[in-house]
Formats: C-alpha cells, structure tokens, sequence
C-alpha cells in the first residue's frame, strides 16, 4: 500500500524550489541506472533511507509502516513489486539489481532519480500535487505510468465514493424529513383537544405568554429526547464503518450541526402552528 503522497522518477533530481510548493516533510532520493534489461541501484541508500510501505494491520483500515532495506528488496515479492510499481512502464518488467557505490560508479550510463516526497498535507496541497506528477508524465511520456500515486488513489476512492455519499446523504435527508413530519403532524393533531385547556387558562387570567413559553418547553421535549437518541445511535452506528474509513468520523460535526439546522426549523414550525391552534380566541 502506497506510503508516499508523491513520487517522481526523472534524470535530473527534481529541484527544491518546486517541492518547496507542496511543503513536503521528507524528501527522499534513489538513484539508479539503466543497462539492457537491468536495473540497477545502490544499495547503500536503502540503507540510509529505508523504502517506505504501509502493510494493513489485520484486514483493518489501520496500517504499520514497514521500511524496506535493500536485502528485502531483492528477496521479498511484495517489496520487490512495490518499488518496480514506482518506475515506467518499460522499465517495471526489468531485473532489479543492487550494488555496491563504486560498482555503480562504474556503469557507463547516466543515472535516473526516483524521489520520494511526503508532504504535511495532502487534501491543501492535492492540485499542486498533481500537477507535478502531470509534468513527471509528460517528462517520461507515458500517461497514469505509475499506479501508485496517491493523487490518483484518492481521486479513484473519491470517484467511487460520491454517487454513495449523495444516496447516503439523500436518504438522510428524506428519513430526517419524515421523521420529524410524523412528529409535527402528531403534536398538531391533539391541538384541537388542548384548545379547551388552554381556552380556560386564559379565563382564569394566565397570560398568554406564559402560555407559549409552556407549549414550546413542552414540545421541546418531544423533539429533543429523539435528537439525543438518533445522535447517540449514529455516532456509535459509525464506528462499523472504521473497518472502510481511516477516520469515519470525518467532518461529522459539520453533518450534525445540519441535522440540528433541520430539526430545529420544524421545532419552531410545530411550536408556531401549535400556538396558532390553542391560543386562538373562539
């Protein structure tokens, strides 16, 4: 599973003034060469920085980084697959070679650059981002050569996502519509018996904003106790989804405070009608 939120492969090393705009946290370079169907990198460096992977952690959506030595680069199929998927095309086919430095040195051949980037944020800086694997495509003529974007990862998650967010989101919409209509439909249809009730308040002199202060505490409590319990039940229904969303939490104030928008809107519907029924002079 792709660690990095960008990697590039060029033969010149990417410049920091371009980097720079994505404010990346670290930067890391491999070089290596290209001979016939070989390809070959130093060791050493793999030593020093270590491939970055991240591996699921029992079939969850939380995952452990594993850092990659040159050793299990060469043995290991996972690893070895995972760094031929940041190369071209033509080159993910070759035979990967390790080396010593002055071995490769050696080589008569200019070497290649693969960078590795890993930024502070990703969602800020995603355009940027992308643009700058646009150009690394363009550079090595080939379009999307490199599966393991995460750019391209996320735009795919998201592309799959949106017709389920705007199904979940509708049916949201039209439960909390029906919810809350049964609700307001039941308080109106007992006005016509309160009226009495309130028709002979108002004879003994209760004031009759004493009276609407009364009918809204008490509808309050009727729209109120469901709001705390539908909350309490989502909230809880979510944390199923932890086993798809890294974070299924994710902009769930945002989604709550619209709820209690709605809510609160057929709350003073309800509580006006109500009013209008029962306080009406006959």
């Amino acid at each position: 599973m792709i660690y990095y939120d960008l990697s590039l492969v060029k033969s010149q090393p990417t410049t920091k003034k371009k980097l720079d705009k994505i404010a990346p946290t670290k930067v890391s370079n491999y070089h290596f060469k290209k001979m016939n169907h070989n390809i070959y990198f130093e060791k050493n460096q793999f030593s020093k920085n270590p491939l970055l992977m991240n591996q699921p952690i029992n079939n969850s959506s939380k995952f452990k980084c594993l850092k990659l030595t040159s050793q299990q680069l060469q043995t290991e199929t996972e690893a070895i697959n995972y760094l031929r998927s940041f190369l071209t095309p033509e080159d993910q086919d070759k035979r990967l070679l390790f080396i010593d430095n002055n071995t490769f040195k050696k080589l008569p051949v200019n070497p290649y650059y693969l960078t590795t980037v890993q930024v502070q944020n990703f969602m800020k800086h995603r355009l940027t981002i992308k643009k700058l694997v646009k150009e690394n495509e363009k550079i090595n003529h080939s379009h999307e050569f490199n599966y393991n974007q995460k750019i391209y990862n996320y735009e795919r998650f998201n592309s799959a996502l949106s017709g389920f967010q705007f199904m979940v989101f509708f049916l949201g919409i039209a439960f909390l519509t029906m919810l809350v209509s049964c609700l307001m439909f039941k308080i109106l249809s007992g006005a016509a018996i309160d009226q009495s009730r309130y028709q002979i308040l108002r004879k003994i002199g209760a004031k009759v904003h004493v009276m609407q202060q009364s009918i809204g505490i008490e509808i309050g409590v009727l729209f109120v106790l469901p709001a705390f319990l539908g909350i309490i039940h989502v909230l809880f229904g979510l944390r199923m989804f932890g086993l798809f969303f890294t974070n299924p939490y994710h902009q769930v104030f945002g989604v709550t405070l619209l709820f209690l928008i709605i809510y609160g809107l057929y709350y003073l519907l309800t509580t006006y009608l109500y009013q209008k029924l029962v306080l009406t002079r006959k």
